[in-house]
């Protein structure tokens, strides 16, 4: 196994904080902003192409926001991020098939965010976002879904002992033989973490794992 560097005629520009989706539907995988630009960009693996969408409207350009993609609705979801307003807590839908962002506007959502993570939930059909850095900086442990057919953001933070502490930067996806969402790591003012946890949205419980963290 190694990695190889690809050479497109064509690449985005250069950029941070970009977020990124795999598109099951179309086999592309898709871009959104970065370094705040409002851009949308296809990779198409089989031909090793980039294609810049302009989709003609859509989100504020913007860094630091995430974005997963629900095959169930066949729609990247995005929330969150930095932009030139400051920080952002607008969910959005973009459609390949049609090429269109649209701004769902659900009511209510999470706080304004940026540097959260977000994974699917495909055995539920929803979108899992934990944490991040909130307006005035500080820094979130708070668990949402997002149900796509019916606009709606539930606050899901679990009340028990033992739940994860508050982060940004973390890194989470989902397990989808088990039906669980793993999350690991971050950085908070203790710096940066090395905890893996393991979170069930059926039962609304997170678990630290103590075989993985010794």
């Amino acid at each position: 196994e190694k990695w190889v560097k690809k050479s497109p005629a064509t690449s985005p520009f250069g950029r941070k904080g970009q977020a990124m989706s795999w598109d099951e539907g179309s086999r592309r995988l898709i871009m959104f902003g970065g370094s705040t630009l409002a851009d949308t960009w296809e990779y198409n693996p089989e031909d090793d192409s980039w294609n810049n969408l302009n989709p003609g409207s859509g989100p504020s350009g913007r860094e630091y926001h995430s974005m997963v993609y629900d095959p169930v609705d066949s729609v990247h979801i995005m929330f969150g991020g930095i932009d030139g307003g400051g920080y952002d807590d607008e969910t959005w839908a973009y459609n390949y098939s049609s090429n269109s962002w649209t701004n769902r506007v659900p009511a209510p959502r999470p706080p304004a965010r940026t540097q959260h993570v977000m994974t699917y939930d495909e055995i539920n059909d929803r979108v899992i976002l934990f944490g991040g850095i909130s307006v005035g900086g500080g820094y979130l442990a708070d668990t949402w879904a997002y149900d796509y057919n019916t606009n709606t953001w539930t606050n899901m933070t679990p009340t028990i002992t033992g739940a994860p502490a508050e982060r940004f930067l973390g890194g989470m996806a989902y397990d989808s033989h088990n039906g669980k969402t793993i999350m690991f790591g971050g950085w908070n003012t203790s710096g940066a973490l090395g905890d893996t946890w393991e979170y069930d949205y059926a039962t609304n419980t997170d678990r630290k794992s103590t075989r993985l963290n010794s």
